[in-house]
């Protein structure tokens, strides 16, 4: 055999030794994520286990039926969360409850769905799913297009461009191709969504409730039955300033009705899973209640009767005194965020620009 087709059978074979063992390498990497990540799972009560990780607490209820999950966290530690999970049971994954469209519970959405897994959300969660990949790939096609018209300045010029501008605008359109073209797969995206409610047995019967312009527009309680057990989503944040995205259509009266849905579900024995947090209780939940009840009339009454700016009121920290000593503000939303957000959103209740406050 000549030396030239010798060597290069060897750099074939130890390129594809080296692509081998870095699969092998990102597996065993995967493997060892995993087997720390069935350290963060706990059982909740009867056949129900919360993971947590980096993101929104995952819900899992195994039975008869097979996996049922709630919210899959982040795209980049699916692979991770779904080893783990497997450490815990081989049943397949069949459905997946998204309860609210941020990214921290529904990134993982394409990898579970790859398993088999049926994704089902509020419909305004496929909503904004869909309009966020569509705004993604417009502004990819929007960079495609101006490179476009760059090559052309280069080869054209100034006066073949200033006589038929029309023209050459049409070949960069045409060079930078159609907008779907640039839309990525839309796998994360829900496979069945509902309106207002959605009950059916997996397991044991479990009631999808969705509650109007809570943490966002898309907000789904889940509400395993029989075993008592409440999955929030982003309603609710334990011992923790909640979030309220007012930018998805979220508001302070949303979340605190919200908030009163799960109480009166829940009994002295319910468990709760939070959004966020540790497992709680009925008592934790109405904690949370109180105290955005109790805030939000605050912040009203000095809006309204003392016509206080966004800065007095992010300083008003008598008010929330008793609950940063409890540890509310060491969460994602801080005190000043919390207070920042109750301010605006008493303007987008009231129809008020922050202009005019001034």
């Amino acid at each position: 055999m000549p030396v030239k087709y010798i060597v290069f059978s060897l750099s074939l074979f130890v390129s594809i030794c080296g692509v081998a063992q870095k699969k092998e390498s990102s597996k065993e990497a995967t493997q060892i994520k995993a087997k720390e990540q069935f350290k963060n799972i706990s059982l909740v009560k009867d056949s129900i286990y919360v993971l947590k990780n980096r993101g929104g607490n995952i819900g899992l209820s195994i039975g008869k039926d097979g996996i049922y999950m709630i919210d899959s966290q982040f795209e980049n530690i699916s692979e991770e969360n779904l080893e783990a999970i497997r450490l815990l049971s081989d049943k397949p994954i069949r459905l997946l409850v998204n309860t609210h469209h941020h990214g921290d519970h529904t990134g993982g959405n394409d990898a579970f769905k790859m398993t088999g897994a049926m994704v089902i959300a509020h419909d305004n969660v496929t909503n904004r799913l869909q309009r966020s990949k569509k705004q993604q790939a417009g502004s990819k096609r929007n960079e495609q297009l101006e490179a476009a018209r760059e090559k052309i300045r280069e080869k054209v010029s100034k006066a073949e461009l200033e006589a038929d501008p029309k023209k050459y605008e049409r070949m960069a359109e045409e060079a930078a191709g159609d907008l779907t073209s640039y839309m990525e797969d839309v796998a994360n995206v829900p496979t069945i969504t509902f309106e207002k409610a959605l009950e059916f047995n997996f397991n044991e019967k479990i009631d999808l409730i969705h509650v109007q312009r809570a943490h966002t527009d898309g907000d789904v309680i889940v509400h395993f039955t029989e075993s008592n057990v409440i999955h929030t989503g982003d309603v609710f944040f334990a011992g923790r300033y909640p979030y309220i995205d007012l930018n998805s259509r979220g508001s302070v009266d949303g979340a605190i009705t919200a908030l009163g849905v799960i109480a009166n579900l829940a009994d002295e024995q319910t468990l709760i899973i939070p959004g966020h947090g540790d497992i709680s209780t009925k008592q934790d939940v109405k904690a949370s209640l109180g105290m955005l009840r109790y805030l939000r009339d605050t912040v009203a009454f000095e809006m309204a009767k003392k016509k206080r700016s966004k800065e007095e009121i992010m300083a008003m920290r008598s008010i929330t005194s008793k609950y940063d000593q409890q540890g509310f503000g060491d969460g994602f939303i801080t005190t000043e965020k919390m207070l920042e957000t109750l301010y605006l959103d008493y303007l987008q209740k009231h129809n008020i620009t922050e202009d005019s406050m001034d």
